[in-house]
């Protein structure tokens, strides 16, 4: 059986489909595993999906950074908002597949990537403190 792709739009539709259904079979079974601590249970699911498609996430997460076109942007961005709604809603943090689900589930993704290195995500998600407002509107 052969696979053909019409164009880069083709092709990055079908490895978004593929990290997708990783993603949200990954979730399936973490939370099935641990269903007492669904939050853990969804960053946990991330990094196996992660894990076991290393060089899919790697690709997509280039793309991302650096999209060829509009189409592959508003794929991958639509993508990745799916992706951490229902991130969210396996958590147990959400209800609906929406907007403040996707939110959510953002910093369940960021979570998982930066579990090793709690100190980036603190600092990728940390809101600002007041002070550190006021300093820099002070020294503006």
């Amino acid at each position: 059986m052969s696979i053909t792709f019409h164009d880069t739009e083709d092709l990055i539709g079908a490895l978004l489909l593929r990290w997708h259904t990783r993603l949200a079979t990954a979730l399936e079974r973490s939370v099935a595993d641990e269903p007492l601590d669904r939050e853990a249970a969804v960053v946990r699911a991330w990094r196996t999906a992660r894990d076991e498609t290393a060089g899919l996430r790697l690709v997509l997460d280039r793309l991302a950074a650096n999209p060829p076109n509009d189409a592959v942007e508003r794929a991958l961005c639509t993508t990745a908002r799916n992706d951490w709604a229902y991130m969210a809603v396996a958590a147990g943090l959400a209800s609906t597949l929406d907007a403040t689900a996707a939110r959510v589930g953002r910093q369940l993704e960021l979570k998982a990537r930066n579990g090793d290195h709690p100190e980036l995500l603190a600092a990728v998600s940390a809101p600002e403190s007041l002070l550190m407002r006021l300093r820099d509107v002070l020294t503006a």
